[in-house]
């Protein structure tokens, strides 16, 4: 009779092999834990990157946003093997997806990234230090409140207003030139002497008196009103009529020249 049992191992070895079997389990548990905690936190972001870029009407705050995408980053420091190309965590806007043109930017329209703790200053100064072959500490920095609101590229030619174009997902766009063109603060053609071909960029958005002014207005036509200044001046902006853009009253601040002539800046 054939020996069903000859060609498995002792039963020592084999207790061995079970015991450590056993003793990678929590490990391994531990691991496939952080991987689903990733994926569902990922989907978390993309989801909230479209509410706020796309409709204007983010569910959560900005600091729990930031909460989720911190989270994020903390999993992938630790878990390298977890990192793929386009991950949300990586992301600078969100794809466009309404019914508005895209084109894509010149220049991208990349993002500053956030300092939540003093060690991050401390590392954003010892990079940038770094960059510049300083001593680290030896730069000063001048620090202002932040006017919340939409980033957009302006494009002007022989000082004309040639097109506007909302950050989209850095590399596309929308584009806002009928819209934009009824912010007061935008000119249509500059003044002076300045480049044939010129991209300035900056912020769009909606002071807190005239945020509690057009509310008080929604309010009297039977509108939902705005959920903040941020949404205001995004939804405002991404309105298919610019007549309608033009009832709400938009700022714009430039704080960046991103190319003249054709060379980044």
């Amino acid at each position: 009779m054939e020996d069903e049992g000859a060609d498995a191992p002792p039963a020592r070895g084999r207790l061995k092999m079970d015991l450590f079997e056993f003793a990678k389990a929590p490990t391994q548990v531990g691991r496939d834990a952080e991987a689903i905690e990733l994926a569902g936190i990922q989907s978390e972001l993309e989801r909230h990157q479209d509410l706020y870029h796309n409709t204007a009407e983010p569910e959560i705050s900005d600091d729990e946003y930031d909460g989720l995408r911190l989270r994020a980053l903390q999993i992938l420091k630790g878990r390298p093997d977890l990192v793929t190309e386009d991950m949300p965590v990586d992301r600078v806007g969100a794809t466009p997806k309404g019914r508005l043109p895209r084109i894509a930017h010149e220049v991208p329209m990349l993002s500053l990234d956030n300092a939540f703790t003093d060690e991050d200053v401390f590392d954003f100064d010892r990079r940038t230090c770094e960059y510049l072959g300083l001593e680290p500490g030896s730069i000063s920095y001048v620090a202002e409140p932040k006017d919340d609101g939409l980033s957009c590229s302006l494009i002007y030619e022989d000082g004309c207003l040639l097109r506007a174009v909302t950050r989209g997902d850095k590399i596309v766009g929308e584009v806002v030139t009928a819209q934009v063109l009824t912010i007061s603060d935008v000119p249509r053609r500059l003044t002076g002497s300045h480049p044939h071909r010129i991209e300035v960029r900056g912020e769009i958005y909606m002071s807190h008196g005239d945020f509690a002014a057009i509310n008080a207005m929604f309010v009297e036509e039977g509108r939902k009103p705005l959920a903040n200044c941020r949404n205001g001046a995004a939804g405002a902006i991404r309105q298919i009529d610019a007549a309608e853009t033009a009832r709400r009253p938009l700022r714009f601040w430039a704080y960046e020249i991103a190319q003249t002539d054709g060379t980044p800046a």
